[in-house]
C-alpha cells in the first residue's frame, strides 16, 4: 500500500486550520477579547488623532462589558 505524502500533509495542514478557526470563534465569544480590542482601537485612535477610530474602540470596549461571558447578550 503507498501512502501519498501530499494528502496526509493536506490533512495535518487542515487539521491546525481547523483549530485555529475553532480557537478564534471560541475567543470571539469573550468579553475580554471585545474590551481589549476597543482599548487597543481607542489607543490608535488619539495616537494617530483619528476621532472616528476612538469612537469605535468605545463602542468595542462597551461591547466587552455588555457581552456575557461564554454568550451574547
Amino acid at each position: 500500500m503507498k501512502l501519498n505524502v501530499a494528502v496526509l500533509l493536506s490533512v495535518v495542514k487542515e487539521d491546525k486550520m481547523t483549530k485555529a478557526v475553532e480557537w478564534v470563534k471560541s475567543r470571539i465569544s469573550e468579553p475580554s477579547t471585545w474590551a481589549a480590542v476597543g482599548a487597543s482601537v481607542v489607543g490608535l485612535g488619539v495616537l494617530t488623532n483619528i476621532f472616528t477610530l476612538v469612537l469605535i474602540g468605545v463602542v468595542l470596549g462597551v461591547l466587552g462589558f455588555v457581552l456575557k461571558e461564554k454568550g451574547v447578550l
